[in-house]
Formats: structure tokens, sequence, C-alpha cells
């Protein structure tokens, strides 16, 4: 821009104002030069005073590399309506629509019944491939299940979702056999029924992978007699001191369909109990779900059933996942004492279990066992 000042004398020269009529010529010379270079000096600060750059003037700005983008065709698959029996599958469409390299880190199920298979795990720009997805249903009933995909995309979690209405071939009462809160260092008993819409099923056999339960078909030829059937348990005075959670396998072949060939078929049932003596824990467990590096902080309470006063006097972790992890034994009363585990999410992701030994000086209970039963998760 041009200030007042310049303004003034080009006017003034342009104008011949304040000049004498036979003005000399070398002095009229002078203001001309003068005209000149007051007009590229003013050219020369308007271009410095320009707000913006021209885009074609060869300026380059810095541009972020592009991130790799994780497309599916599609998040959700309905199988519909499949039998118990039946083991389908699917796949899971997708491509790297971004710009960089696509690294699939971990892809993981919600449940065993799903399993998802990824053979490969880098895609460049533009390259498809597949998540493929087998289902063997557990149980009958309306059934979602949940595949995580984790990758260096953003963002770095996508969730894929399988549904299906499974029809029952095996139908169990109760479906999860509770025994609830029994003596320690006794023998108890529980039963399951078993039936289908086959009438001539057969259960081939029952069992139960712990060296203290047992289970039976009781009467014994019942297992191949039409119609429905039942299984006793069996916890031995043997089995250990606290929570007691177990599966009963069953193997078992029939007709999903009247006019289907007969199928043999593989069933778990859930059984669940306490056995507490002199001492009860509440809750039987430290339990968790974290991120890595995330706190932990789990408290048991441990109660004399007789309220005579006892002692804890010492405690061992067997938590291999939790380094550095503590448990602190405080006193609330002569006959109660709270467990705290203190720790903090590792870095490896996934399920992991492990025990705290306590030893007390309680007659027949002077060292149990309280399981740990956690995961660490990547947040989102």
């Amino acid at each position: 821009m041009i200030g007042p000042a310049h303004r003034e004398q080009l006017c003034f020269t342009v104008s011949g104002k304040g000049f004498p009529d036979r003005a000399p010529a070398a002095k009229l010379k002078s203001v001309e030069h003068r005209l000149i270079l007051i007009g590229l000096l003013s050219a020369g600060l308007a271009g410095c005073d320009r707000s913006g750059a021209d885009p074609d003037d060869g300026a380059t700005t810095p541009v972020a590399s592009a991130q790799p983008v994780l497309s599916f065709a599609s998040t959700v698959h309905n199988f519909g309506v499949i039998d118990e029996t039946s083991e389908v599958a699917t796949a899971f469409q997708f491509t790297n629509t971004g710009g960089s390299e696509l690294r699939i880190e971990a892809v993981t199920a919600s449940c065993g019944c799903t399993t998802p298979l990824l053979t490969k795990r880098r895609y460049q720009p533009g390259e498809s491939g597949a998540i493929e997805v087998g289902f063997d249903p557990t149980r009958p009933g309306r059934t979602q299940e949940t595949i995580t995909v984790l990758s260096n995309a953003e963002p770095a979690v996508i969730r894929l979702t399988i549904t299906a209405n499974v029809t029952a071939f095996l139908v169990f009462e109760p479906k999860i056999l509770q025994l609830g809160v029994r003596q320690f260092r006794a023998e108890h008993r529980g039963r399951i029924t078993v039936s289908s819409p086959d009438r001539n099923f057969v259960i081939d056999s029952v069992s139960v992978n712990l060296p203290y339960v047992t289970a039976r078909v009781v009467p014994p030829d019942q297992a191949t007699a039409p119609g429905s059937k039942t299984v006793e348990i069996t916890v031995a005075p043997t089995a250990p001191w606290g929570g007691l959670y177990f599966g009963v396998d069953f193997v078992v072949t029939g007709r999903p369909t009247p006019d289907a060939e007969p199928v043999t078929h593989n069933r778990s049932v859930r059984v669940a109990c306490q056995l507490f003596g002199r001492l009860s824990a509440s809750p039987d467990r430290f339990r968790f779900v974290v991120a890595p590096g995330d706190a932990i902080v789990e408290t048991i309470r441990l109660r004399r059933a007789d309220g005579r006063p006892f002692r804890i006097l010492k405690t061992e972790i067997r938590i291999p996942r939790l380094p550095g992890a503590t448990v602190t034994a405080t006193p609330e009363s002569l006959d109660a004492w709270s467990l705290t585990l203190n720790a903090r999410g590792g870095s490896v992701l996934g399920s992991l279990t492990g025990t705290v030994i306590v030893t007390t000086d309680v007659r027949g209970e002077e060292v149990i066992e309280l399981r740990a039963l956690g995961a660490i998760h990547k947040p989102g």
C-alpha cells in the first residue's frame, strides 16, 4: 500500500503544483526519478503486506501420512433358524480403504462356541481380506455373539456380531445346577434331568473333569431307554474348601428332526456350589476386568461361622500375570478379616487365573485357597 505522504507527493508531482512556470529541466527530471522510485517502493510494500500466499507460488505444506482404514462390507450376520447340532460359518469381508498399511493385531470371540480365523495380518492400501467365523451353538434360543477386531486403524476396535435362533435338541432341567452353600468335607449330591424331541435319544457318556466329582445316569439302564433321563452329580468329601464351579459334559446320540440321520452331539451343563467349614468367604473369588495399567482393588471378607476369634498368619499370591500384586489382610473384628488384592493390569491381553493362599490358625482349615479370575482388555 502507498502511504498518505507518498500519495501527497505523487499528486504534487503529477499536477505540477508548487513549481515555477519555468522550472529548470534538471529539477523536473529529479522529481520524475523520485516518482518512479516511490512507485516501486509502494509495489514492494504492497507485496510484503499480503495476508495469504499464492497457491501456485511453489510453497509446500507438510501433509500428514494417511492412516489405514478398516472397512467392513457388513459387521452383522444373522444365521436365522438353525438346529442346536448344526455347525455353521460365515465370512466378514473387509478392505483397507486408507492410505497406509493396515495391521490386524487380534481377533477374539466372546464365547468358545464362536471361532474366528484370520491367516493374514497385514494389508496394503486397497487390499481386501476376510475373517472367517465358525459357530457351534451350545444352547438353544436366540443367541448373539461378538467378535472383537483390534487393529492399528482408527477406531482401533471394531466389533462384529453374529445372531441365530437355535432350536433345542437337548433340554436340561435345571439349566444350571446350583447346589448353594454346603458343608466342607462332606458328600453332596444333585440331579439334572435331560430330555429331547427325539424320545429315543441315547446318552453315550456323562463325565466331569475333576477327581472329586462324579456323574452317572440313574438308574444306569435309563441311558438307552426311551424318554427323559436323570443324571446324578456327586461331590466327594475330598473336594477343596471354597467356591466350586465345573461343567458336566454330555455326549448324546439322536435325531434332531424325525427325518434326519442320527447325530452325536456334545453339551455341557454348569454346576456351582460353595464348600465352607468354620470359615466362609464373601465373595468366594477375586474377580476383575481392567485395561493395561489400570488399578485392581478387590476385597474378600473372611468370617468365622461360630463367632470365635481367629488370625490370618500369612498370605501368598500365585497369579503369574500380575507381577507386583499384593494382598493386605486387615482385621475387621475378632471373627472377621478383609483380604484386599492390589495390583495393576499387565500388558498382555486376555484372561488370567491364579490363587491366593491364606494360612490361618483355624484347625482343619489352616490353609485355604481363594481363586482369582480376571481379564486384561484394551479400552474401547
